[in-house]
């Protein structure tokens, strides 16, 4: 029961900031550092952030995944 609590308690604050256009996130993380992959619809970006590497795939201009 503890760890269920924890593990609730725990993901309350994350927030993956899906459906953001490009320029919203270069607006909350920065100009991207690198391009993962370019495909025709799709791409991956990776920004830097307090430390942190985030890596978002945008489909036709739009966050579909944020790691």
């Amino acid at each position: 029961m503890k760890t269920l609590l924890f593990l609730l308690l725990a993901t309350l604050p994350c927030s993956a900031h899906l459906g953001e256009t490009e320029a919203q996130c270069i607006a909350r993380y920065g100009a991207h550092i690198w391009t993962l992959k370019d495909y025709d619809r799709a791409k991956s970006e990776t920004f830097k952030k307090n430390g942190f590497d985030i890596i978002i795939t945008f489909l036709d201009g739009v966050a579909v995944s944020v790691s």
